[in-house]
């Protein structure tokens, strides 16, 4: 098939009405009275943020839930997208037909739909990456966006679902043992939709987990101007990384700078912090305190004994 054959067969069905059925240049993105519209833009390269045997179809939605991670840690409700691949000759009609139907299950699941993007060929060497960039477009009212820099001394720390699964599974599959437990959290990450609702109305600052507890816990707080304590005893753990990594030390390295889980990071005022919680488990999403807030600068982490752990990175850097 030709480039626009791919097009027509595979992504015009996924198109948003004012995307024209893909055949235009560009869509028109009707506004919404009362908010604004939040941006953002992730992309995945083959052989840094998933395997060349990845399946089409989970790498699709991998593709679209790191980037919906990012606006649920907004307070923003991810409505649309665009899509730019730079495809190798791996790509097959076959892959596509795969992948666009991991996207279009993926939009129904999240209530999203396509606008548009662009495609082009990585090139013929055996030995191209394949591509992949998504933004994502959503909506919060006028105002409420929730942004890094907001977090206060005093604030309760809280961190949604568990953190350590997609990093334990990447662990597993370098030495060879690849445990299938853990597998799922790094090929579909599962971000926190049904927090959009209470990061809005009560976190103070908020960042989704996708370089690392500690590294985003330090974006806050460069962002905010202030010190964050993360208390490592309390970072939650699925049984399934417990089982895979009963070193506590060695889970621990995982869970606080492991990255790839994209969970939810929040700050949110002491005196809102139950309620903050309640919301959070009435839409069935766990939340669990992990850290306080206070004067200062930087990131320090306690161990069970209340020492100052000392970690060998924060967590992931491409340079």
């Amino acid at each position: 098939m030709t480039e626009f054959d791919r097009i027509e067969q595979f992504f015009a069905p996924l198109a948003a009405p004012f995307g024209f059925a893909l055949r235009d240049d560009a869509a028109a993105l009707p506004t919404k009275p009362g908010h604004d519209l939040i941006l953002s833009k992730d992309m995945l390269v083959e052989g840094v943020h998933f395997l060349k045997s990845a399946e089409p179809f989970s790498l699709a939605q991998k593709a679209l839930r790191v980037n919906i991670s990012d606006l649920i840690a907004k307070g923003a409700v991810p409505s649309f997208y665009m899509l730019g691949l730079a495809t190798t000759p791996a790509q097959t009609d076959d892959w596509f037909r795969a992948f666009s139907n991991g996207l279009a299950a993926d939009q129904k699941t999240y209530g999203l739909s396509l606008l548009g993007g662009d495609s082009v060929r990585a090139g013929t060497d055996p030995t191209a990456n394949l591509v992949i960039s998504v933004t994502v477009f959503g909506y919060v009212r006028t105002g409420q966006m929730v942004r890094r820099a907001g977090a206060r001394p005093g604030d309760h720390v809280f961190v949604t679902g568990t953190l350590g699964d997609a990093a334990g599974w990447l662990a597993t599959y370098q030495v060879g043992t690849s445990d299938p437990a853990l597998q799922p959290a790094y090929d579909r990450p599962n971000p926190p939709v049904g927090a959009v609702d209470a990061i809005r109305r009560y976190a103070r600052a908020s960042a989704d987990i996708s370089d690392g507890l500690v590294a985003d816990a330090d974006h806050i707080a460069r962002a905010s101007g202030v010190h964050i304590d993360l208390y490592a005893d309390q970072v939650p753990a699925s049984k399934a990384l417990v089982a895979a990594f009963p070193d506590v030390r060695q889970r621990l390295a995982l869970m606080l700078s492991g990255g790839d889980d994209y969970q939810s990071l929040c700050t949110v005022a002491a005196d809102k912090a139950a309620i903050f919680s309640q919301i959070l488990d009435d839409h069935g999403v766990s939340a669990t305190h992990i850290g306080q807030v206070s004067d200062g600068s930087g990131v320090t982490v306690f161990d069970q004994n209340s020492d100052i752990m000392q970690l060998d990175r924060s967590g992931f850097t491409h340079f």
